[in-house]
């Protein structure tokens, strides 16, 4: 999927302003201009309340350079795993497995290379493995992490932060997500989607599934954590996106559930479970 700039400009002016998601702080910035707008072009925010269909303008906008928008998403996500981790898996939701194993990857990510004493049991016997954790375990766990924030940018709605609203005011509707919120324009988050799949989802969702596959052809002991931790954030991460999609479509009252079957994360580790059996079958000798 290739990044095409608009250039049917509307105004030779150009903005700077500031996005983060709605759920939290994590902001870039992107340089955005007026837009010459065509039929079709979506230019307001619609909800569905009580069966009543609800908008709110929004002025066409869009991105001026779609590769540089890319790098600013970029910085954003290396500069801010921990702050989506805090505020997707909260420590105080009651699961704390989940947030455990999170806090456990995030370290094990983040900390050099280290020796590593594992316990392995094989029938009475017990002994100790002594390994290292090396910068490729370090690398996919990193990538794992990048390829989840991507996911939270795919899935979750956006909002304007900043002084520079585009002239907007906050929406005024408690049956609105945006309630307070000022909304993104809607071309600019097709365009985010675009930056999103082309430079992060699809690269890093293949890159992760062929270390991961590495890996576990390995067959050693000392890489059962890593495959661990990185298993349980990609199949964590494809629940949430589903249960996002539920609530997406609550929001628009489509009256049907949907899957994320064709989206890049979850379409690569939905053969994680063949992965698994191709990797546990014994090799020919």
């Amino acid at each position: 999927m290739d990044l095409v700039d608009i250039t049917d400009w509307a105004s030779d002016e150009v903005r700077k302003i500031s996005i983060s998601q709605t759920f939290l702080t994590a902001p870039y910035e992107v340089r955005v201009r007026k837009f010459v707008s065509h039929p079709g072009d979506m230019l307001a925010e619609k909800w569905v309340n009580d069966g009543n269909i609800k908008t709110f303008p929004i002025p066409p906008y869009g991105m001026v350079d779609m590769v540089e928008a890319a790098c600013s998403v970029g910085a954003m996500i290396e500069r801010e795993v921990a702050n989506y981790i805090n505020k997707t898996i909260c420590p105080n939701t009651g699961d704390g497995l989940v947030w455990e194993t999170y806090v456990a990857a995030f370290r094990w990510a983040n900390q050099a290379p280290v020796r590593l004493r594992l316990l392995v049991i094989s029938g009475p016997a017990e002994s100790i493995l002594t390994s290292f954790k090396t910068t490729r375990e370090q690398t996919i766990l990193c990538d794992a992490f990048r390829l989840w924030v991507s996911c939270r940018l795919a899935s979750q709605p956006d909002q304007i932060v900043g002084e520079d609203k585009l002239g907007m005011k906050t929406v005024d509707d408690p049956s609105s997500p945006y309630q307070d919120l000022v909304p993104t324009p809607p071309v600019l988050g097709a365009q985010l989607e675009c930056i999103l799949y082309s430079r992060f989802l699809r690269p890093l969702a293949r890159r992760v599934l062929r270390e991961l596959l590495a890996l576990m052809e390995t067959r050693q002991p000392c890489y059962w954590y890593t495959i661990y931790l990185v298993l349980f954030l990609m199949l964590h991460n494809c629940s949430m996106m589903t249960r996002r999609d539920m609530e997406y479509a609550a929001q628009v009252s489509l009256g049907v559930s949907l899957d994320r079957k064709d989206t890049a994360c979850c379409q690569e580790f939905s053969s994680v479970d063949v992965m698994i059996d191709r990797i546990l079958q014994p090799r020919e000798h």
